[in-house]
């Protein structure tokens, strides 16, 4: 019997004859309290609790005014009451973040920590963290053979379908959490990539001529046409643009809500070898043959950017998920990682082998696949590279050899702690603890969905779809005022209503002819003793007096200059020339002229209207 049940026992012990023993000798009432009592405490107790009380109370370590804002450290009143305004501010901000770690962000990366300075974590393999882990993690490191090898693959955005396709045809989409494989079809033809479209309902796949697009369960749906040699393609899925691009170098994006072709780019830089998107400006890289890596929008038919990244072609190309860091991978074995910001290299080192692909997790983890080895680096966006850092680049956080097995794609499984390789006999995925995100939102993806919920989400984004012209390489141009400037273009086209008043002085190319000829010092009557000149077309006719010339007197004015005689001369032999097409078009033109003014006298009423007849239909019309 525990200690805790001592008063029980004695009860139970003691029998009714005790119990009876114990009831007191006189009855008291018990009165019952209104029900507003209940309430009235409890409002007293809230208003009690809201009024400051009279007793000095110490506040929170991070509302305390620290000794830099006291009235000694700031003498004047008014700036001490603004700096402890913005410092209490400050305070209640980073509160909030905290608490919205704390209450909607539960979940915390994992990380694999080592003990002591000697232990290394690229030194742990799959089997010792697949020992380490729960049986249902250890059972997301699975292999698969293909026949042919796996040249493509994707993730759906909440990463519970994977789709691939290998070089001779094979295409597949399954669920690797459930090991239930949703379609399955052999094509015969090279597929070079494959795409999941706005969910796992769509994907479409580049085969060697056209670009197909099957449903979940591989019925074919479309066929794009205007998508012709593609090799590399990206799905906007904020904007629902396919962009597709081929060995013609032509960059093209394809609505695939309402079926339009939005843009076609010619980069005029040969067969590309690499595309990526930028996350969160939908602008997307494309790496090239000569070493360059281009930035592009659907509305501007030049790159925004164009950087030279490395001495060879580019083979890779990586935006991480906060669109501020670039990787890019090329043939001269180097890798290297660029701030978008200020366009300047972070890190850069040398792989042992040419690099396949690349990848960021949504942690900031980079896959690197090269040869028959992949290699995963963290912490490169937070540290940068110091005098210690050897020339083979930052330590690795995993390394996963593949022998015999030549690796072509790295794909990370977004919001798990899987990065899947694709490689020469199939397909493998590999536990990087810490690579996943823990938390996801329920607005933007769920893993978790149904049926319902995903209709409910497809109507949701095409009611709240981003139109291609807001894709912009600098999105805080968004929202700005655009100010008026004054048109300095002499060719440019006039502006209807009043005219700007000009600043500063005319230019001299808009001078009226007598003020020009008085600038450079001739003289007015000089110019005009040409016989063949009528008067009045030096300054009344045309710009002096601010009216518009006549269409006579802007013949006469063509024909100013050298060579008149000649001019004259071939405009009659044109004249002496018979030709068909002249002769059908002075016929066609009398007759509109013709019926112009047969329309126009009968409007008058000086000629009756003609009844229309049933054999107007047999006449020819135009």
């Amino acid at each position: 019997m525990s200690d805790t049940e001592p008063t029980t026992s004695a009860a139970a012990a003691a029998g009714p004859s005790t119990a009876k023993a114990k009831k007191p000798r006189h009855k008291h009432v018990k009165r019952e309290a209104p029900a507003s009592s209940s309430a009235e405490k409890q409002a007293s107790s809230i208003s009690n609790s809201t009024q400051p009380s009279s007793k000095a109370r110490r506040l929170p370590a991070e509302l305390e005014i620290p000794a830099s804002l006291s009235k000694k450290a700031v003498p004047n009143t008014k700036l001490r009451t603004k700096l402890i305004a913005q410092h209490k501010q400050a305070a209640a901000a980073r509160q909030a973040a905290q608490d919205y770690r704390d209450y909607l962000l539960p979940a915390e990366a994992g990380a694999i920590e080592t003990e002591g300075d000697v232990e290394r974590t690229w030194r742990v393999g799959q089997g010792e963290i697949k020992d380490a882990v729960a049986v249902g993690v250890a059972r997301k490191g699975w292999a698969m053979k293909l026949e042919g090898g796996c040249a493509a693959m994707d993730w759906t955005p909440d990463g519970r379908t994977l789709a691939l396709t290998s070089a001779s045809g094979h295409i597949a989409s399954l669920d690797p959490s459930l090991g239930k494989l949703h379609s399955e079809i052999w094509v015969n033809e090279y597929t070079p990539e494959i795409k999941f479209l706005h969910n796992n309902s769509m994907y479409a796949v580049a085969q060697k001529k056209y670009v197909y697009i099957y449903d979940s369960q591989g019925i074919e749906l479309h066929r794009l046409k205007d998508h012709v040699e593609v090799r590399r393609m990206e799905f906007l899925r904020y904007h629902f643009l396919l962009a597709t691009i081929g060995n013609a170098g032509w960059l093209k994006y394809q609505d695939t809500s309402t079926g339009q072709l939005v843009s076609q780019i010619r980069t005029k830089l040969g067969t590309p070898s690499a595309l990526t998107q930028n996350p969160q400006t939908a602008v997307l890289s494309v790496g090239h043959q000569n070493g360059t890596v281009t930035l592009w929008t659907p509305s501007v038919p030049t790159p925004h950017v164009k950087l030279q990244a490395h001495l060879g072609p580019v083979r890779a190309v990586a935006h991480d998920h906060s669109g501020n860091y670039i990787a890019t991978a090329g043939v001269d074995g180097r890798v290297k990682v660029w701030d978008v910001r200020r366009w300047e290299e972070v890190w850069g080192w040398g792989a042992r082998g040419e690099v396949r692909d690349l990848e960021w997790s949504a942690r900031g983890m980079l896959g690197v696949g090269w040869g028959n080895h992949v290699n995963v680096y963290n912490n490169l966006l937070t540290t940068s590279p110091t005098a210690r850092t050897p020339s083979t680049g930052p330590a690795p956080y995993l390394t996963h050899h593949l022998p015999g097995r030549a690796v072509s794609r790295v794909r990370f499984c977004p919001y798990e702690d899987v990065l899947t390789v694709a490689h020469a006999h199939g397909i493998e995925s590999m536990l990087v603890p810490g690579a996943g995100e823990p938390n996801y939102d329920a607005l933007e993806v769920d893993p978790f969905e149904g049926r319902g919920a995903r209709r409910e989400r497809e109507v949701r984004t095409l009611l709240d779809k981003i139109q291609p012209d807001l894709i912009t390489y600098a999105p805080s141009s968004l929202g700005a005022v655009s100010v008026p400037r004054l048109n300095t273009n002499p060719n440019a086209k006039p502006l209807p209503g009043p005219p700007r008043p000009r600043s500063g002085p005319t230019p001299f190319g808009r001078l009226p002819r007598a003020e020009r000829l008085a600038l450079t010092g001739q003289s007015a009557d000089a110019e005009g003793e040409d016989d063949d000149e009528p008067e009045g077309l030096l300054v009344g006719a045309g710009e002096g007096d601010g009216q518009r010339p006549g269409k006579e007197e802007k013949e006469k004015m063509k024909m100013r200059g050298k060579m008149k005689a000649t001019k004259r001369f071939l405009r009659k032999k044109r004249k002496n020339v018979i030709e068909p097409s002249a002769i059908a078009l002075k016929a066609k033109m009398a007759k509109m002229k013709e019926q112009r003014e047969r329309e126009a006298a009968e409007r008058r009423g000086t000629v009756e209207a003609r009844e229309p007849s049933a054999l107007d239909r047999f006449t020819r019309k135009g």
